[in-house]
């Protein structure tokens, strides 16, 4: 058995000239690897088809013919595939997994790359069974279900990057909600039939149904609360309305685990958030402080960062020294941004301006937050909270820009983030604009 923290995942997308693995061609790969919930390498590669790429598929990639005309060709490209997927405990995954793999397994038979098929994952099918069955199940209706940022579609990188994205999701809620831990489990989650759970009795659905009535289409943490006000269960969400009523009309299908929930709780609580950052955070915090019955929570021991018996002594100092304030478009308003406040490893707060507002609440809160000697944050680490940090950073990459704290002047950093601001809309972001790559696991 292999533990979903131990395995390389190798999530894959292709372009092709065609449908046919025989007789049509790979014309790009990308390879995105995730290891212990994050993404850990990436690679992407045009490729030469010898074959011209017909009009329609142009206009739906953007692969042109001149584009792949002196690309790489499949023998060079495909050995380091094989290099990724031979490595131990390696799994292939992919979006409609079927249609990828053949390209490739076909792809080494033909330049006569000796490969091993590796076990295949297949976010589709993992995706019709724990996703509510009103979003539809494509990439890109996936991505935006879990927040994931798509800049370009049917470009194999880009494709890749949201599937890899949203299979760190996935497996969150595989581990949470269905008690997997290994990847046999998922393998043979993603092949077995599943039944919806029995409908629920009549008094259960009658209660469910008085909490969506008064909760709001709002993104927050829902609390399944049991007899004596013990918390059963805690669980993220982008709609807490649209989630109770995933409960009623039984649009995922249920663990025993989260049916046990149903049968036991007594009332729902939860709390709403701002943002997808928020609501993550929140959600640690919660579920680390309480300790659920029913939430596959692993304590993870909070660190000092000056304690260098814990962890590699570059590394906490990376964490400790770990502040910045990250700039992202607001998706609800226009010409408005999203201001996140992170300092020595923790998240403080966030909030939303306008690119044309006045800034006075932006220079007060890097006042407080970085400047002040009266602010005092301690020097314990959750590396479950850092982890949440990080892989949010990561997956907004492309829309992202952050700006590292480094104790420098107060008026240097307000300038520099007041131009970020306000130039937010009118300036392309470029590649030096964002932090890309992980903060510790490397």
């Amino acid at each position: 058995m292999t533990p979903i923290s131990e395995a390389n995942f190798i999530v894959v997308d292709i372009e092709t000239t065609g449908n046919s693995a025989v007789s049509d061609r790979i014309t790009e790969i990308a390879c995105i690897t995730v290891k212990d919930f994050e993404i850990i390498d990436t690679y992407s590669s045009l490729v030469n088809p010898h074959q011209r790429i017909p009009w329609y598929i142009q206009k739906l990639t953007g692969i042109t013919n001149s584009m792949v005309r002196f690309a790489p060709e499949s023998n060079e490209v495909f050995p380091a595939i094989k290099n990724l997927l031979n490595q131990e405990n390696t799994f292939f995954v992919a979006h409609a997994s079927k249609f990828d793999s053949t390209f490739v397994f076909e792809t080494f038979k033909r330049e006569f790359i000796n490969f091993k098929e590796v076990p295949t994952i297949c976010t589709l099918k993992i995706g019709q069974k724990i996703l509510p069955k009103n979003i539809k199940k494509n990439v890109g209706a996936i991505a935006n279900y879990f927040q994931i940022p798509m800049t370009t579609k049917h470009r194999a990188y880009d494709d890749a990057f949201a599937t890899a994205n949203f299979f760190i999701e996935m497996l969150y809620l595989l581990q949470d909600r269905y008690d997997i831990s290994t990847v046999e489990e998922i393998l043979e989650f993603q092949n077995t039939k599943q039944n919806h759970t029995p409908k629920l009795k009549q008094q259960t659905r009658d209660r469910l149904l008085q909490y969506k009535k008064l909760s709001p289409n709002q993104s927050g943490v829902l609390m399944f609360i049991g007899t004596n006000g013990t918390i059963l269960h805690i669980s993220k969400t982008n709609n807490i309305s649209q989630h109770i009523n995933s409960f009623i009309e039984s649009t995922e299908i249920y663990s025993q685990k989260i049916t046990s929930v149903l049968r036991s709780f007594v009332r729902l609580e939860w709390i709403e958030t701002n943002n997808e950052l928020e609501t993550n955070i929140l959600e640690n915090r919660k579920i680390k402080f309480h300790e659920p019955e029913f939430n596959s929570y692993k304590s993870i021991d909070l660190f000092n960062a000056d304690d260098i018996r814990i962890n590699d002594a570059t590394q906490k100092l990376l964490v400790k020294n770990l502040s910045m304030i990250a700039l992202l478009p607001n998706s609800e308003r226009e010409k408005t941004i999203d201001i996140y406040f992170i300092n020595k490893g923790k998240y403080i707060k966030s909030f939303t301006v306008g690119s044309r507002s006045n800034l006075d609440l932006v220079f007060n809160e890097i006042h407080n937050i970085f400047y002040s000697d009266t602010v005092d944050y301690d020097d314990e680490i959750d590396l479950n909270e850092f982890r949440i940090i990080n892989n949010w950073l990561r997956k907004n990459e492309t829309v992202a820009k952050v700006f590292l704290y480094d104790e420098q002047d107060e008026l240097i950093f307000d300038e520099q983030i007041e131009n970020a601001i306000r130039g937010f809309y009118d300036d392309p972001i470029e590649e030096n604009d964002f932090y890309v790559g992980t903060f510790i696991y490397e």
